[in-house]
């Protein structure tokens, strides 16, 4: 069914095989080389759409099943498979690209890691900038994802991923200023701000300090502008995010305990 001239037969085939492994995946294990070499195949297929979807959909999958055996004996073939992926026009596939990325990188080595660290960095900056689909209309869910994938990458990667802190921070501090709206724009900003704060974590205080006040004050801006009201998770994030500030700043975090500390209060005062 793979070698078809199909394509529902192909992406059918991946799909078959995507089933075998959620029970069986230990079992696959033995053939886990010719199981990579077919997955991996389908990306090149000439009808990539649905077939890259599905393709990229194994691929975390099997990342997930088969965690830290896969990426161990097989990181070269799966980010071969899956960088170039981002250079399609769809961009339903770049967001499930970046999502199979997180399945990759939850379980990686961190110097497996660091040889593909700069291509990573580079392609998931792409997806923050605003994607205009065919329709014409701007979807945000595949800044989300970047958003996601670069929290893990950084995660993964620890204090190398601090070469790229630079580049990654002024494009975030962007979407915090501009994704002011409700709708859509509410994922983002959740995303946003959990990004900022794990990288910043990631690549510790020294760092992160420099852009730490134009953060905390993005933070602010967004805590008492009440750009949504309808956003009812938004504290929830905000919360989270002080944690993270607080996490990476250390001591130097005491200025703006009250700033965070009354909000906290009231939250807690509604949950018991």
């Amino acid at each position: 069914m793979l070698v078809s001239h199909a394509w529902r037969l192909r992406h059918d085939a991946l799909m078959a095989i995507a089933a075998l492994g959620e029970g069986g995946a230990r079992v696959m294990e033995v053939e886990l080389g010719k199981v990579v070499g077919l997955v991996t195949h389908a990306f090149g297929d000439p009808h990539p759409p649905r077939v890259h979807f599905t393709a990229c959909q194994y691929i975390g999958q099997l990342c997930t099943d088969l965690e830290e055996v896969i990426q161990a004996q097989h990181h070269a073939a799966i980010f071969g498979a899956l960088l170039p992926t981002f250079s399609a026009p769809e961009a339903l596939v770049h967001a499930h690209a970046a999502t199979a990325l997180i399945n990759v990188c939850e379980s990686i080595d961190t110097v497996t890691l660091l040889p593909y660290l700069d291509a990573l960095v580079s392609v998931l900056l792409q997806l923050l900038e605003p994607q205009v689909e065919r329709d014409g209309q701007v979807r945000s869910y595949v800044q989300e994802q970047a958003c996601m994938t670069l929290a893990m990458v950084s995660d993964s990667s620890e204090g190398a991923f601090g070469r790229h802190y630079a580049r990654i921070t002024p494009l975030l501090m962007s979407v915090l200023r501009n994704a002011t709206g409700g709708g859509e724009h509410r994922k983002l900003r959740w995303k946003t701000m959990e990004c900022a704060g794990l990288i910043a974590i990631a690549v510790g205080r020294d760092v992160f300090h420099p852009d730490s006040a134009e953060f905390v004050e993005l933070l602010m801006r967004i805590q008492n502008s009440h750009v949504d009201l309808g956003d009812s998770m938004l504290m929830c994030h905000l919360i989270a995010t002080w944690a993270r500030v607080c996490q990476a700043l250390g001591p130097e975090f005491e200025p703006y305990f009250p700033v965070v500390m009354p909000p906290l209060l009231l939250r807690l005062s509604l949950v018991s």
